[in-house]
């Protein structure tokens, strides 16, 4: 049996939206080698930190939102606006992004885009991403967006896959908690996971790296796109985790996997599921969930697992 080459004792995993009511988590426990659901919300930031403390730990914290924005957008915005032009990374200027009039609001068309207000909702039509690009003078992207196929963090409607209403939210939950003194590590702004003064790690992930984590046996193996708004894909997923060769390896047992097909949450208990068991397969055996070096991640930051992945075209299924 494979021994834990980690210091974690947790991993806690909330697939995040901007209603509470969607916020799903699952635990996985990493001596135990177990994952099932945790039903302890509503699943505000800082219940969930709250929450942490109380598990066994170290706890790593996974959040499917953003937590970054494109180094261009960061670059431009502490230049133009006054109130932003002392932050020098993420954490700083979201404090102050938060507060600042308009910021939270989304704009409707190209025209009424601002830096100062920045969230993107799409309209109809042909075109219409792409002239909010023109406005913004390059796409709102973070690095790690582009080469993982994720959305971008500003945009909140219009799209298909938008993650920007959860992002919002997300930043506005965190924003006061910065304001205080930090009582868990934000990675990868506070330094690397093993660098951590607190016993609790909050960090971003994304579900296309956990499937491809969590279903394929070869790491790194390459990116997986799963239909997951589909049962019959979620039920196939779900039937195939128990025979996957690391699953086996490592003795790991699955509670309520029932929850992740059928029911108005299955999508999202079954990506909470999925990433909590991908983060205890990296954990299990050793598989990077960090990169290192070349990116700014202070501004832009990164998403656990990526190290672990063959990034390019998601596979799909």
């Amino acid at each position: 049996m494979t021994n834990p080459t980690t210091t974690w004792a947790t991993i806690l995993c909330i697939d995040w939206a901007k209603s509470l009511r969607k916020r799903r988590a699952w635990v996985a426990d990493v001596a135990g080698r177990t994952v099932r659901p945790l039903d302890d919300g509503p699943w505000t930031l800082g219940r969930a930190i709250d929450v942490a403390k109380r598990l066994p730990g170290p706890v790593l914290v996974g959040i499917d939102a953003a937590l970054g924005v494109p180094a261009h957008y960061f670059a431009r915005a502490v230049a133009e606006i006054p109130a932003f032009r002392d932050a020098v990374d993420f954490p700083t200027w979201v404090a102050r992004a938060v507060k600042h009039p308009g910021f939270l609001d989304e704009a409707p068309d190209a025209s009424a885009w601002r830096v100062d207000r920045p969230f993107i909702a799409v309209p109809p039509g042909t075109g219409a991403l792409r002239r909010f690009w023109d406005a913004a003078g390059a796409r709102l992207l973070r690095a790690v967006d582009v080469s993982t196929g994720a959305k971008s963090p500003f945009v909140v409607s219009g799209i298909p896959g938008t993650v920007g209403s959860g992002s919002r939210a997300l930043w506005t939950e965190l924003a006061p908690l910065l304001a205080t003194e930090r009582s868990f590590h934000l990675w990868p702004f506070d330094g690397p996971l093993l660098s951590r003064r607190h016993p609790v790690a909050v960090a971003e992930i994304y579900p296309r790296v956990c499937y491809a984590l969590a279903l394929d046996d070869a790491a790194p193996g390459p990116l997986r796109a799963l239909a997951k708004t589909q049962v019959e894909v979620r039920k196939s997923a779900v039937a195939e985790l128990p025979s996957c060769a690391w699953v086996r390896r490592t003795g790991t047992t699955f509670e309520a996997l029932e929850t992740t097909v059928e029911g108005d949450l299955a999508e999202d208990d079954f990506d909470a599921m999925m990433s909590a068991a991908a983060l205890l397969r990296a954990s299990l055996e050793g598989l990077p969930l960090e990169r290192s070096g070349g990116r700014d991640v202070a501004v832009e930051g990164d998403i656990l697992g990526v190290a672990s992945v063959t990034l390019g075209a998601a596979r799909p299924r």
